[in-house]
Order: C-alpha cells, then structure tokens, then sequence
C-alpha cells in the first residue's frame, strides 16, 4: 500500500508542479521502473499514471522518453501479464489524451483497444460510460468515454489499423477495426476537428479502399455510409474525398 500511495503522490505533485521532474528523470530507471514486477494491481495502475504525467511534460526527444514507452509497453502489452480490467481501462483512459507527441506510442495503444472487446466497447463505444476505481489508500479517479477527452486524436488508432492491414496484407476490415473506426468517427458530432484536419484526410486516404468494400456487406452499409458522408460533408476534408471517391 505504501508503495502505491507514494507513487500516487509522485503523480500528484507532478501534476502541479515543475520541481519534481529533473528528481523523477534521476530515479526513474533505477527505482521506478523496478515496480514493474510487483504483482499488485495498485502499483500497476498508479506507474501508468505517472508514465502518462510524465509524457504530457515532454516529447520523444526527451532523455527518459524511450524508458517511459518501455514501461508502459511492459505494463499494457506484455503477454505474459494478467492484468486486471481496471489497469487496462485506467491505461487507455490517461494515455489516450497524452500520446500525441510520442508516435512510439501509437501502435501499443491500438494494440490495447484491439486485445480487449469488452473494454473497448465501454470506453470508445459509450458515450454514457462512467466509472469511480478506489485505490485501498483512498484515491479515486473517474474513468470516463475517451472519445470525449480534451487531447483525444481518434485518427491515432484509425492509422495504425490502416498500417496493421497492410502489414498483414488483409483483404478487409477485422469487426474490431470497425468498431474502432466507427466508433470514433461516429463521436465527431461537429465534424472533424479542423486542428486535426490533415491527419483526417490520410485516414480516409489509407482507409477509403477498405471502407468502400465493407458497403456491399448489408450488416455494415449503414454505418459505413454515415461514416463515408462524414469525409463528404465536411468542410475541411470534403473537396479531397471527393475526388479520391470519384477516380475508383
């Protein structure tokens, strides 16, 4: 329990203030990463959360920046691990707000939303999903739908599905890209973000040829269409979409 608490005041402190972060890239190899073995739940949970206040401080360039990937990858996607669905949900909740900056990142997170269907249904598929996990210590934190985050870049997981096709030279989306996919998409209730722009019209680039084939499926062409006019209608992203629908 102490170890856990401590950790938990480490990201806390980390939180509000600057001055503990130089000690943390002093520490973090030798005493932090050490934790990574304990077979709690707790220790699990709160070096996730100090790894995620750790990478909304710096980019990929920073010294410990490889050793905190490590760490989380060690943590979220070894498959020796059993970890239990409260580490899973809080590790998708706090990184899916941080990792924009740290592209190492990418794949080990669609990896996640892809290995856990139940999970991912709660956290990018509900709107309404809420959650309170108690630590024995005291501290609560809130779990709620990621998809709804300031700092949520959905085109994250929609890229490293198009380049996990690819590598594994599918002919069609699996039902849980399509989840992702639609999941996310179907959140934008205003359009794509116009910040985000750019990175939408490479997902529908990479994704079009995919999208168009699951039309002819009657379980999907619903959704598929709403998920194509959205690329059509929006103001940012339509001229592109057009044109790249009207030379197949």
């Amino acid at each position: 329990k102490t170890r856990a608490a401590s950790l938990g005041i480490l990201s806390y402190i980390l939180e509000n203030s600057n001055d503990i972060v130089n000690i943390i890239n002093q520490t973090f190899e030798s005493i932090i990463t050490n934790m990574i073995y304990d077979n709690w739940w707790e220790i699990h949970a709160n070096l996730i959360i100090l790894c995620c206040n750790l990478l909304s401080r710096f980019n990929y360039r920073h010294p410990i920046a490889i050793k905190v990937y490590e760490t989380l990858n060690n943590l979220l996607n070894d498959p020796n691990r059993d970890l239990c669905p409260k580490v899973i949900k809080i590790g998708l909740y706090y990184l899916s707000s941080v990792i924009e900056g740290h592209k190492k990142m990418y794949p080990i997170f669609t990896n996640i939303l892809l290995k856990y269907d139940q999970i991912r249904a709660s956290l990018l598929g509900n709107k309404q999903f809420n959650q309170f996990i108690t630590f024995s210590y005291g501290k609560i934190i809130q779990i709620e739908c990621i998809c709804l985050l300031n700092g949520w870049q959905g085109w994250i997981p929609c890229l490293c599905i198009a380049d996990l096709i690819k590598q594994s030279k599918l002919g069609n989306l699996l039902p849980s890209h399509l989840e992702i996919i639609l999941g996310i998409i179907e959140h934008l209730n205003e359009g794509f973000p116009m910040e985000q722009s750019i990175e939408w019209k490479q997902v529908f680039i990479e994704l079009k040829d995919y999208l168009l084939v699951e039309l002819c499926d009657p379980n999907h062409c619903i959704s598929i269409s709403k998920c194509l006019l959205k690329f059509i209608y929006d103001k940012n992203i339509s001229e592109e979409a057009i044109k790249l629908i009207d030379n197949e």
